[in-house]
């Protein structure tokens, strides 16, 4: 059963309940039939992490595009003004790291550079211990320790899903069906990925490497998707959305010519004027930031060259 479903990609069975998934994916993944698959269909259907015993654990949702805020079964437990400012940034931090995990040392390093080894671990373990007590209150009754490990000098974020990762993974989806020219799987993937972006990572947070090549890879995606997805939205009459989809790329990415290219574009077949007024608004972005004229003027004439509305270079 199981291993028919992953040959064939199926992530749905007609009347198969929640209940009856869980109870089915549970008994695969203690007997190991198709254990991984089985993992991967309870994390994306029913929201669990499945232990090697069967036993499950309800993931946290991490929404940190544009804001911050943890949820556990649907329900917000945590808004980003409920947790003190070190609490954030240190969740940031986690989340920015490959697998949620960091070196102990590297986060005192991070808050604590001019203090003491030892200075610095106690400050660590408070507040680490307070971050444990905040989200205490909140969860049910004995389970932080899922979530929240230290061991071996490393520290932890465990079974959670975060919307950054699920957007970078919904784009690279969609990329992969358009590839394929799977164009209406290409366009869910997209719609997907679109619906989970609501602003840049973890905003507020600054000065940390990991968080600044984090936000810069999430802005990449999010420039790729717009390139991806908005020929398909022209060839399927959705011009106004396409529009839209370049403008949410651009409010995160405002110094990117090429996103001014493509909206450029775009306007264009629809208004000349409308195409004019892009050159010009990129022309007072670039002063704004103060570019020399000479720049300002090779950028417009990249956008222009070769277009059907290319018109002069705004003054």
């Amino acid at each position: 059963g199981l291993r028919l479903m992953r040959r064939n990609a199926y992530r749905h069975l007609w009347a198969w309940t929640p209940a009856a998934m869980r109870e089915v994916l549970a008994f695969a993944v203690a007997q190991r039939l198709e254990p991984e698959y089985a993992r991967t269909l309870a994390v994306e259907r029913l929201g669990l992490a499945l232990l090697d015993d069967g036993a499950a654990i309800p993931l946290l949702d991490i929404r940190i595009l544009g804001g911050f805020k943890i949820l556990h079964r649907a329900t917000t437990l945590l808004q980003a003004e409920e947790l003190t400012p070190a609490q954030r940034e240190l969740l940031s931090l986690l989340l920015s790291a490959p697998e949620f995990k960091l070196p102990q040392t590297t986060i005192q390093l991070h808050f604590w550079p001019d203090s003491p080894p030892d200075t610095a671990r106690v400050k660590f373990d408070t507040l680490v211990s307070r971050l444990r007590k905040t989200m205490a209150r909140v969860l049910p009754a004995d389970t932080v320790h899922y979530y929240l490990k230290r061991e071996k000098g490393m520290f932890w974020l465990a079974y959670c899903r975060v919307d950054a990762l699920d957007f970078l993974a919904a784009v690279d989806r969609g990329i992969r069906h358009l590839r394929l020219q799977e164009c209406w799987q290409a366009g869910n993937a997209f719609t997907a990925a679109e619906s989970l972006w609501r602003g840049e990572f973890a905003p507020g947070i600054t000065g940390e490497d990991r968080v600044r090549a984090c936000r810069g890879k999430l802005s990449r995606a999010l420039s790729d998707l717009a390139f991806a997805w908005c020929d398909l939205l022209v060839r399927s009459d959705r011009l106004p959305k396409a529009v839209q989809v370049v403008e949410k790329a651009l409010r995160d990415d405002p110094l990117n010519d090429r996103l001014y290219g493509l909206l450029y574009r775009l306007q264009g077949q629809s208004s000349a004027l409308l195409a004019r007024q892009v050159l010009k608004r990129f022309a007072a972005v670039l002063r704004a930031e103060d570019y020399p004229d000479d720049e300002i003027a090779e950028l417009i004439a990249g956008i222009t060259a070769d277009q059907p509305h290319d018109g002069e270079a705004p003054a």
